[in-house]
């Protein structure tokens, strides 16, 4: 016969799990946004945009002449605008398609307007990987005291584990010295990455156990609130709880030895945005900019939700769909927002952060603003 107290620890657990099973079967679902609503243009002075006809180029200055270069060099140093021929000449537009380059290859513009010397730099900032996705140039954004963020020495991205033979040559052309991976070893060993031979790839984990951080306990006790469960993740969990590890990934990137640089987790979102949002910041990208890049994320959220679908398992057992946890999927730009006015009422600027809680010296700051501005 049971004792009293094993009966009853018998009991308490039978009505806990009735009582859970009770409450998901009856739960009214949050109404959530469309992901692609959330998503914000970043204000810039042109893009490069792929066509199945080639590559639409299209910018805000106006001029008389614009003569357009292409180059395979990020900062055009292979090109004397005085003496060779334009790619293209155009006349009192803002707009082209250029159809003439081969597009496996990765391409930069010079803009030159009519007498200017100074060229306009623009590039793809979505790189046209068929194995990957979110994989972007962090080049192109201006920060406030009109340097802007040189293209093609820092990359983000998803994952990179079912890279093609086109995604590899792709790489190729980067000329990376570095690869970072901030994802925790179960989800390495879960998505082992697929690279170049020759790239060096250095782990750096910024949550070393993401499955317990979001595991189904986690997301049921925080169901009606998982944006605050975001939030709590972005601020305590990570930028405070893993700061180092951001100082760390940060003075990789303002070392020239190690650029151009490559640096993901596993959706290319969290970890990803914020370690892209701290070097935007203290490169002095307005926040408006930095949290419509942010936002850009949205556009790969069909990849990031197959993803989840695909170990969807668990969930199903507690009457949870993949829908259900859209807030963990988005790319809400209130989490950035967040963050960055967390940090600076936690520490006084996002600087003071670095440079506090990540360990980083005021020469490492300003080499990275050396190095990525121009």
């Amino acid at each position: 016969m049971r004792s009293a107290p094993k009966a009853g620890a018998a009991i308490t657990g039978a009505l806990t799990v009735w009582l859970i099973r009770f409450l998901l079967l009856n739960r009214k679902r949050p109404v959530y946004p469309a992901p692609q609503s959330l998503i914000i243009q970043p204000q810039v002075e042109g893009s490069v945009n792929r066509r199945p006809d080639g590559l639409e180029l299209i910018w805000t200055r106006t001029a008389q002449v614009t003569r357009i270069f292409a180059s395979l060099d990020p900062d055009l140093a292979d090109l004397d605008p005085l003496r060779q021929t334009p790619l293209m000449t155009v006349q009192q537009t803002q707009h082209t398609v250029i159809t003439s380059l081969d597009k496996a290859r990765r391409w930069y513009f010079g803009l030159y307007f009519d007498a200017d010397p100074t060229p306009l730099i623009l590039a793809e900032r979505f790189l046209p990987f068929e194995g990957g996705f979110n994989v972007r140039d962090l080049g192109g954004y201006q920060s406030q005291n009109g340097k802007r963020l040189r293209w093609g020495q820092v990359f983000r991205s998803a994952h990179l584990s079912h890279l093609t033979q086109a995604d590899l040559n792709l790489i190729d052309q980067l000329g990376l010295k570095l690869i970072c991976d901030l994802r925790s070893t179960p989800e390495v060993n879960e998505y082992p990455n697929v690279l170049p031979e020759g790239v060096p790839a250095r782990r750096i984990p910024i949550l070393s156990d993401h499955a317990k951080a979001f595991s189904p306990r986690v997301i049921l006790l925080n169901f009606r609130r998982l944006d605050a469960l975001m939030t709590r993740s972005y601020t305590q969990t990570m930028l405070m709880g893993k700061a180092q590890a951001f100082g760390h990934m940060i003075r990789l990137i303002a070392d020239p030895a190690q650029r151009p640089i490559l640096f993901h987790c596993t959706a290319g979102k969290d970890r990803t945005g914020l370690t892209a949002a701290l070097i935007l910041s203290v490169l002095g990208v307005p926040d408006e900019t930095i949290i419509a890049d942010y936002s850009l994320t949205n556009l790969s959220y069909e990849p990031i939700y197959q993803m989840i679908n695909e170990n969807a398992g668990r969930l199903r057992v507690l009457h949870l769909t993949v829908d259900d946890l859209q807030p963990l999927l988005i790319a809400d730009p209130d989490y950035i927002r967040s963050a960055l006015n967390y940090l600076r009422k936690r520490c006084g600027s996002v600087e003071a952060y670095l440079t506090g809680p990540a360990g980083l010296e005021l020469s490492v700051i300003e080499s990275l603003r050396q190095g990525l501005l121009s």
